[in-house]
């Protein structure tokens, strides 16, 4: 829950910039984008799609992190760096363009840090992440994200519970993971009344419901057994990300082509591993999908971009229901399907599902072709 934004006054001149997205979610939630900090840690393919839609989202400010030096390889996804700036970190490289999509926003830098901060910023001091309202990762591994999900909650106030954000995109797979605390939002409700006896014509009242969510940080969901988590009905994709930011963990680096064989067989052991481990079938994540997860796929990239981006405006304009709280992405069906994956259901409000075994554990509430 973001309330600390939402005293920033609109200028003449962003009144006239965001008339659009105004005429769609309303002054109140432009003013509280318009007051938000956010950071997003990793500026490969998929931060890009992020940075790019929050900047022209309206937020205040955008904080990159990113030290991984600008490559060839990048080019693939990466639209917001230029070729000239090979060598450079990520995120120096990223400035530019970026400010260029909305000169309004205030696009900087994160400062440089020490010790094992220096590499991995899920080691820096809470004090740091207190400045923003949201906290974005990308191109983490599990243990990072872990630690960074933590910081996040113990750096939160009253006044403002950051929320946190972590995705990533390996090869055709994608992942999408919310964690905003206690989290307040409207929701739009409309009713039906008869019409009068002359016309017949019925009239269509919508009205505004506050409404309170309750999110479980990242280890709960990742800490879960097949038996005392009762996983069987969450989507396969879910432990495949697992694997993936596990192999991360090990390897400090993705899956690679260039070494696809051994790290193929390196992703086989590692998920035969997790799935022990977890007590899950051992077909649950099949070699073809592992052979899926090289590199990033640059529309999955902006699909996943796009979503994530969505979430944070959710989350800061608190208008309409967020994602609760996995958003996972199956490219054989070009298909998200959102999930609640936690230990129980005391706070959880979902569609009906087309599945008939539903589990406190992991309950679909959604699915979105793409």
């Amino acid at each position: 829950m973001v309330e600390t934004v939402s005293g920033h006054e609109l200028t003449e001149d962003e009144a006239a910039l965001y008339d659009r997205q105004i005429r769609l979610w309303g002054v109140e939630s432009q003013r509280r984008l318009r007051g938000a900090n956010i950071l997003l840690i990793g500026v490969k393919g998929l931060g890009a799609e992020i940075c790019k839609n929050i900047v022209l989202a309206g937020v205040k400010s955008i904080t990159l992190l990113d030290y991984g030096a600008l490559a060839e390889e990048d080019f693939g996804t990466q639209f917001l760096a230029a070729r000239s700036d090979v060598g450079k970190t990520r995120a120096e490289a990223s400035i530019t363009r970026a400010r260029r999509l909305n000169p309004m926003v205030d696009v900087k830098v994160a400062p440089p840090a020490t010790g094992d901060a220096e590499t991995d910023p899920s080691f820096r001091p809470d004090s740091f992440f207190s400045e923003f309202q949201v906290v974005i990762a990308t191109g983490l591994g599990m243990s990072s994200l872990l630690r960074l999900n933590s910081a996040c909650r113990r750096a939160s106030t009253e006044t403002n519970k950051i929320c946190f954000f972590a995705g990533d995109v390996f090869g055709f797979h994608g992942f999408l993971f919310s964690d905003l605390q206690e989290h307040v939002h409207v929701e739009k409700t409309q009713a039906i009344i008869p019409g009068n006896t002359k016309s017949g014509v019925p009239a269509t009242i919508t009205s505004n419901t506050t409404v309170t969510k309750h999110f479980v940080p990242l280890e709960e969901p990742f800490s879960l057994t097949w038996n005392s988590g009762n996983l069987a009905n969450v989507h396969d994709s879910f432990f495949l990300v697992k694997v993936l930011l596990t192999f991360r963990d090990e390897n400090g680096r993705n899956p690679s082509i260039s070494s696809k064989d051994a790290d193929l067989e390196k992703l086989k052991a590692i998920r035969n591993r997790l799935l022990s481990e977890t007590g899950a079938p051992e077909d649950i994540i099949s070699d073809s999908a592992l052979e899926k997860s090289y590199g990033e796929a640059c529309p999955v990239c902006a699909i996943m971009g796009g979503f994530l981006a969505q979430e944070v405006v959710k989350a800061v304009s608190q208008m309409d229901a967020p994602f609760d709280n996995f958003l996972l992405f199956e490219p054989d069906v070009c298909e998200g399907v959102v999930y609640r994956i936690a230990k129980d259901t005391v706070h959880r409000s979902f569609k009906k599902s087309k599945k008939k075994d539903q589990s406190p554990a992991c309950t679909p509430s959604k699915k979105m072709k793409v």
